[in-house]
């Protein structure tokens, strides 16, 4: 759907993120620490790609949530 509308998408994985360090001045993360088998590496590879005074806004689902489920 965002490739029909002209947006340019990269797939990859939150692990393994194909950017340079220090590209992005801020970065959203909506529901996802809570899906991978290795949240810190995610969080160390979103540190390396933000700027020195950039941003992480996150949202977050409890695993014990009855919202993990339904995402699932």
């Amino acid at each position: 759907m965002a490739k029909a509308r002209g947006v340019k998408v990269i797939e990859a994985t939150g692990e393994e993120l194909p950017f340079p360090n220090e590209m992005f001045g801020g970065l959203l993360m909506t529901f996802t620490l809570c899906f991978l088998d290795k949240p810190q590496k995610a969080l160390e590879e979103a540190w390396r790609v933000l700027k020195p005074q950039g941003g992480l806004v996150l949202g977050l689902i409890l695993r014990d949530s009855p919202w993990v489920k339904f995402y699932a």
